[in-house]
């Protein structure tokens, strides 16, 4: 007896006698047991639930000679699933659903080949045909683009480039069928939204001095605007606006008299002379000069 192999969660077992494995009337088993010895030649998988046949469905069993699979509920059988089985003479199909298009590479294996001898019907637009006497250009399909697929935008701010691509797989064309037509493959423009920008400071512009020559006070300012701060971005470092002193040059000024400064009279009594002294200061970037103007008058 075979191990027991855990299928649709229940424990089935299987004869073995002479390389030949018989698993039959077993409705729960629903696909092809796992741990099949590799010697074995003839599977007897007779009157189970058994519903597809895939590509690993016999993978390793290169000594099978017969395969019967007759009363399964098998609709549909992939490519290649007998290919590997170099001693293979005979595959019995009867009493199963299977549906003529979904087994395409498989008819046509049984149509274009004498080693192996296949029987059993499928079915095609409710009209039951023996495989080896379907004609597959019945099941020509067109091939009809699938849904868009998008690749990341090239850049993670602002403008960039971005590709949606698309296969030909909804369905795929077979059996002689067009091909999708247009391009599966299209570049656009994406954008992820505006980019931080972090505030630069522009140049500075100066007020005017706030006197004409000698010290005064100016001022001189700068926008943060080059550029400005956006989506976020740091504002600029530092002052907008500096004070500082300014000088002109050294101011202008004019001559004044001082007082009036008189001296004695040059007698004590009857006419004489005496003399007033005014002083004139004239200011220039170099000295200071000192005029004495005399003034004759009478006492």
């Amino acid at each position: 007896m075979l191990p027991g192999v855990l299928i649709s969660n229940q424990w089935r077992v299987c004869a073995s006698q002479s390389n030949i494995i018989q698993c039959t009337n077993q409705p729960g088993l629903t696909q092809i047991p796992t741990n099949i010895p590799t010697d074995t030649k003839s599977l007897q998988l007779i009157r189970n639930g058994i519903t597809s046949i895939d590509t690993t469905s016999f993978s390793g069993l290169s000594s099978l000679v017969e395969i019967n699979l007759i009363g399964n509920d098998i609709s549909s059988i992939e490519s290649g699933a007998f290919v590997d089985l170099p001693s293979l003479e005979s595959v019995l199909l009867r009493d199963n659903p299977l549906i003529c298009c979904t087994m395409i590479d498989f008819i046509e294996l049984a149509q274009n080949q004498t080693r192996v001898y296949v029987a059993g019907t499928c079915h095609d637009f409710n009209i039951t045909i023996n495989i080896n006497s379907f004609n597959s250009t019945r099941c020509s399909v067109d091939g009809q683009w699938g849904s868009w697929s998008s690749s990341p935008c090239s850049v993670s701010c602002g403008d960039g480039i971005g590709n949606r691509q698309r296969i030909c797989d909804s369905p795929k064309p077979s059996v002689n069928g067009k091909d999708c037509v247009g391009t599966s493959v299209e570049t656009m423009i994406c954008n992820l939204g505006e980019c931080e920008v972090d505030g630069q400071w522009g140049s500075w512009s100066t007020t005017p001095c706030s006197v004409s020559c000698g010290d005064g006070i100016g001022n001189r300012q700068r926008s943060c605007d080059s550029p400005k701060p956006s989506v976020n971005g740091k504002d600029c470092f530092g002052p907008s606006m500096e004070t500082m002193i300014c000088n002109l040059g050294e101011c202008s000024v004019d001559s004044q008299w001082s007082s009036w400064s008189t001296t004695p009279c040059s007698v004590s009594c009857g006419d004489g002379i005496g003399k007033d002294k005014e002083s004139v200061t004239a200011q220039s970037p170099l000295s200071m000069e000192k005029i004495v103007l005399d003034l004759v008058w009478k006492q």
